[in-house]
């Protein structure tokens, strides 16, 4: 985690597992990776997360339309508290047995468009 207690938190975890049962584990994944931005935000704030499938009919800001590894789930979430803004991006991949989440929750700014997300995490999965 970068950033932390700053307001723009970005967080990389890359995790391997077996690639059997990778693709069983992926929602609960999916699932904690939600539960860790949630811890990212001050107590009492919430920001509501839209879950978007990335496949072969999405593009990356280099004009890629590739899967990004075996499946991979955008996150994507915006809300105003107190007058401040709150905006999240994130990615979420399995490749294999690999799990890749790349998330940036920033404060009064826009977050990184889940296009250059789905950058990253392409340079990701090629670097390991």
């Amino acid at each position: 985690m970068y950033g932390s207690e700053t307001t723009n938190v970005f967080r990389l975890e890359v995790a391997q597992g077996d690639p059997n049962t990778a693709p069983a584990q992926f929602d609960q994944g999916l699932a904690q990776a939600e539960a860790t931005i949630e811890s990212a935000l001050p107590p009492g704030a919430s920001v509501p997360l839209g879950v978007q499938d990335l496949d072969a009919s999405s593009s990356s800001s280099s004009g890629s339309s590739a899967p990004i590894g075996d499946k991979a789930v955008g996150l994507v979430g915006s809300e105003t508290i107190a007058g401040k803004s709150i905006n999240f991006t994130g990615i979420y991949v399995l490749s294999g047995g690999t799990f890749i989440f790349i998330g940036d929750l920033v404060l009064s700014r826009a977050s990184p468009p889940l296009s250059a997300m789905e950058d990253q995490a392409r340079v990701a999965l090629s670097r390991i």
